[in-house]
């Protein structure tokens, strides 16, 4: 499914939404926790504008980031449906534009609406999709093909300003996240960095990666 589908559902579910109970939009700076590993999730959050890194601890302390969504994207969805608890945390990566209605107003709405219901559905099983494809390019697809994957995620251009839909996509990041999100040894990253730094495929500043747009279909038949 493209970008336009899962938009159409995201701005649906939420004019659904405010037709039955208000809406807090709000901006997030980087680093703010929306969302936290083993709480009870208080509210659905609609991300406008940003990239969300979702990250799990197990009990040694070792953090693992499992996913990185870019608005438009909703957050908290599935756990606020079952009223369980977040099996994972929810980080701003960068600034965020985000609306939120409480887990128990959305739960409410669905009760009324079967559009709602549909949309939802749609955007559950999108996102279940999604996070299948992920796994798969983690077991099967070299870390090469993982790391350029990156330019398909939205997020802040390096002059600070949005990135729309049709720019070039720039995501930054730590190195060591990029290693806990690639499933790979900071060593392996390190060499991957410098032959993609050599094809002029990567930028490297300071701490931080840009990755800049690149035919994944010809890196994944090379794998």
């Amino acid at each position: 499914m493209g970008n336009d589908d899962t938009e159409n559902s995201f701005f649906a579910i939420r004019r659904e939404l405010r037709a039955r109970s208000p809406e807090s939009r709000r901006s997030f700076s980087a680093g703010v926790r929306l969302i936290a590993q083993g709480f009870p999730v208080e509210h659905v959050h609609f991300v406008f504008r940003g990239t969300i890194k979702f990250s799990y601890v197990e009990r040694s302390g070792r953090e693992f980031i499992s996913n990185l969504r870019s608005g438009p994207c909703m957050v908290g969805a599935e756990a606020a449906l079952l009223d369980c608890p977040s099996l994972v945390t929810a980080t701003t990566l960068n600034d965020c534009e985000v609306g939120q209605y409480a887990a128990s107003d959305f739960r409410k709405a669905l009760d009324g609406s079967a559009n709602l219901s549909f949309h939802i559905s749609r955007s559950v099983a999108r996102e279940s999709l999604t996070q299948t494809s992920t796994l798969i390019d983690t077991v099967s697809g070299s870390a090469r093909y993982r790391l350029l994957a990156f330019q398909s995620v939205r997020g802040q251009k390096s002059d600070g300003k949005y990135s729309g839909r049709d720019s070039r996509p720039t995501v930054y990041l730590k190195k060591n996240e990029i290693a806990k999100l690639l499933t790979i040894t900071p060593e392996h990253l390190s060499r991957l960095i410098r032959a993609l730094k050599r094809e002029g495929l990567l930028d490297c500043r300071g701490q931080r990666l840009a990755l800049n747009a690149t035919p994944l279909a010809r890196e994944r038949s090379n794998d």
